[in-house]
């Protein structure tokens, strides 16, 4: 386990709901995007981790 996984929670995210309903959710488009490639990386049902390369 790398440092960055071991990093405790900030407060902006200790208040975020425990699940988001697919109703919730809204795309949006960045028309300029600043990385070249993501990477979704799924650890299962619970957690996916997002690499910006």
């Amino acid at each position: 386990m790398d440092q960055r996984d071991e990093r405790k929670p900030t407060e902006k995210w200790r208040h975020l709901p425990e699940r988001i309903e697919p109703s919730q959710m809204v795309e949006m488009v960045d028309r300029d995007p600043q990385v070249e490639e993501i990477q979704a990386v799924s650890f299962g049902q619970d957690y996916i981790r997002f690499e910006h390369r």
